[in-house]
């Protein structure tokens, strides 16, 4: 597991994750990832803020930016109780997440899961995350600045996963959020709702796709204000439809060594009626990614990884603000059981 500290798109430049399991009985075991990340935009920065940030870092449109970029050490721990009879696993995770120059993104998480097999091919898992401190980024009003902009969320999910034949598998999950948002930002508070359908397939002995669908809703508040001209308005509403598409192709070189590739595209629409919300009426967002990663493994138990990627976010609104691109690159380290 590792912790992710935006709600947007990050930026991971170089990740290095190690994961150490401990087994306590037959049925128990114990969990510990440790994770090393270094972002090259943590504050989700436009090209046009990037370098007004670079200018003048002391502005106070930047308070408690320190740095564009920055590491963060992320340890993990994870309960995982398997019984030895009877369909039921269970899991309990908590995972830290540490900056070294914006300590503001510092953040947590709390997950739990529960997961009952219902045969050989099918089983389908509940699950619970709690997370209180998480980078948002996304709002431009006035004096509120985006670095102000954090949110709590508590998400609560359902996935079912069906293995149709030794070739092809699908899973299906549903998932609700409730968000909180940091004080200024009130009106953005907002209740998720998403579906994902993932389907894996073998086309031939070393070549693997996986294609994935993803539709997500959210309905925030929408506060009402005065307009200054007699009537009442609503000024900021995120409330939006999302939809994404995944693809991506595995090719096994030997019994040791993969490589893959795929890509991601993310349409976004902002629902919202009112003329007088300059930063979301007519809105459309469109992010893009490309993935190509190389698999390698190390040992009977260990695994790893090499990641490099490039995101970009298109706008037809205020592409100044809106709009941002980055690659990155990872590095990571499994133990498993």
């Amino acid at each position: 597991m590792r912790l992710i500290h935006c709600s947007a798109w990050g930026v991971t430049v170089v990740l290095v994750s190690v994961l150490v399991v401990i087994p306590v009985r037959a049925d128990l075991a114990l969990d510990t990832d440790v994770t090393v990340r270094y972002e090259s935009n943590v504050w989700l920065f436009s090209k046009a803020e990037r370098r007004a940030f670079q200018a003048t870092p002391s502005s106070a449109a930047f308070r408690g930016v320190e740095s564009l970029d920055d590491f963060s050490v992320t340890p993990v721990l994870g309960l995982a109780w398997r019984p030895d009879t009877g369909p039921w696993r269970y899991r309990l995770i908590g995972a830290a997440e540490r900056f070294v120059r914006n300590s503001r993104l510092d953040n947590e998480e709390i997950f739990a899961d529960v997961r009952r097999n219902l045969g050989k091919s099918d089983h389908v898992r509940a699950s619970l995350a709690y997370s209180p401190n998480t980078f948002v980024g996304e709002s431009r009003r006035g004096t509120l600045n985006i670095n102000d902009e954090f949110v709590s969320s508590v998400t609560g999910g359902v996935t079912y996963s069906h293995r149709v034949n030794r070739d092809n598998r699908v899973l299906i999950a549903g998932t609700t959020a409730r968000e909180n948002y940091t004080e200024g930002f009130d009106d953005q508070d907002s209740w998720l709702y998403s579906l994902r359908v993932t389907w894996y397939r073998r086309l031939a002995p070393r070549w693997i796709v996986k294609a994935a669908g993803w539709i997500r809703r959210r309905d925030s508040d929408q506060l009402v204000a005065p307009a200054g001209d007699g009537r009442d308005a609503v000024f900021n509403d995120i409330s939006s439809e999302s939809y994404r598409a995944d693809a991506e192709m595995q090719y096994r070189i030997n019994n040791a060594t993969a490589v893959s590739g795929g890509m991601m595209y993310v349409y976004r629409r902002y629902t919202t009626d009112s003329a007088d919300d300059l930063n979301h009426f007519g809105r459309v967002d469109r992010s893009y990614r490309v993935v190509a990663r190389l698999l390698r493994r190390l040992g009977e138990r260990w695994d790893g990884s090499m990641d490099f990627s490039y995101i970009e976010r298109d706008s037809n609104l205020d592409p100044a603000s809106f709009e941002y691109e980055t690659w990155s690159a990872s590095i990571n380290f499994a133990y498993r059981f």
